[in-house]
């Protein structure tokens, strides 16, 4: 991985001769690899702290985080199948992972932003936002 500073083009002094070509477009960008294996490392210690505290810390998850667990482990599988295969162009197979990604992704933020929602209800009120709003039942 390159820094920014040695992708960017600089001006030749004056009356010099160019001696080296600049480094190309490719060398500029993140390694993929990289990132995706961060991605599976990030997913991966998040799920151990999960089982930290299930099995030391003796929290039972409530079934809104098991949800969140599975879709923790999915987008940490799909970052190490996108690691592993390492697409070195932008492609067919780099798009489909990034639509596996954002897919898996947004799917946990779903679960995510519900479970926020439920939690942050008064007890004894209704789970349901619609029920709440038609006055229960």
């Amino acid at each position: 991985m390159t820094s920014s500073a040695s992708c960017a083009r600089a001006a030749p002094p004056r009356g010099a001769v160019r001696v080296r070509a600049a480094p190309p477009i490719s060398a500029c960008q993140p390694d993929r690899r990289l990132l995706n294996f961060a991605g599976f490392a990030v997913c991966a210690a998040l799920l151990a702290y999960a089982l930290y505290t299930q099995f030391y810390l003796a929290l039972d998850p409530c079934p809104l985080c098991i949800f969140q667990r599975i879709g923790m482990a999915l987008l940490g599988v799909v970052f190490l199948a996108a690691a592993i295969h390492n697409t070195a162009r932008w492609g067919r197979g780099a798009y489909g992972y990034a639509l596996l990604i954002a897919v898996a992704a947004l799917a946990t933020l779903a679960v995510a932003a519900r479970h926020l929602y439920v939690q942050s209800l008064p007890p004894g009120s209704p789970a349901f936002l619609w029920r709440a709003a038609r006055g229960g039942s």
